[in-house]
């Protein structure tokens, strides 16, 4: 064997590594682009499902807030419309009055529970105890008027007193909690409580 000989030899060799080499090199590009097009292909599945499950949250979020937001109203209407009455009844305690007091509590009453659904559990509860006070404010107004009209002996006199300090408490528990209604009903509509 001669030079010229060894030289072709080592080239055919080298020619054709290096060919099978360009073929696996060519082979392995194209086999990494069709996998990488089935991967790609199952995230934009997995992407689009997630994205209508996403989109089916948010509609049903929507729809929420905005049946509380205007239960939250509706009821906040009628919570002042019973801050108004109790602050007739203070300056003056009537028997009409107390009247009127009674219908707007079963009024504010009726409110809540048909929004039930919408309230947060703590602000139901909240209004529901404060419901429960206004029956006691209620009873000590109607017989605050008739001790009043009735009045004859010091022993009356004492019992119209501690009825006045019991409807103040319970007015200023309606107040605080009247606050404290609001701020919770603007976080909640803010979306700061979930």
């Amino acid at each position: 064997m001669n030079v010229v000989e060894v030289f072709k030899l080592a080239g055919a060799v080298i020619a054709s590594i290096g060919g099978a080499g360009a073929i696996l090199f060519g082979l392995s590009g194209w086999l990494g682009k069709v996998y990488l097009q089935k991967e790609k292909a199952k995230l934009e599945q997995l992407q689009s499902k997630y994205n209508l499950v996403l989109e089916k949250e948010r509609v049903a979020h929507q729809r929420y807030s905005e049946s509380q937001f205007k239960t939250y109203n509706e009821v906040w209407s009628v919570l002042c419309e019973v801050e108004r009455v109790c602050e007739n009844l203070w300056v003056k305690a009537r028997p009409q009055d107390v009247r009127v007091l009674a219908r707007t509590i079963d009024e504010a009453r009726q409110q809540l529970k048909s929004g039930a659904l919408l309230f947060e559990e703590s602000d139901y509860k909240l209004l529901n105890d404060l419901f429960d006070d206004f029956g006691n404010f209620q009873y000590g107004k109607y017989r605050l008027a008739e001790l009043k009209r009735n009045q004859r002996s010091y022993n009356e006199r004492e019992d119209v007193r501690m009825l006045i300090d019991s409807n103040r408490e319970i007015r200023d528990r309606y107040q605080v909690v009247l606050s404290r209604i609001k701020n919770d009903f603007r976080s909640q509509i803010r979306g700061e409580r979930l």
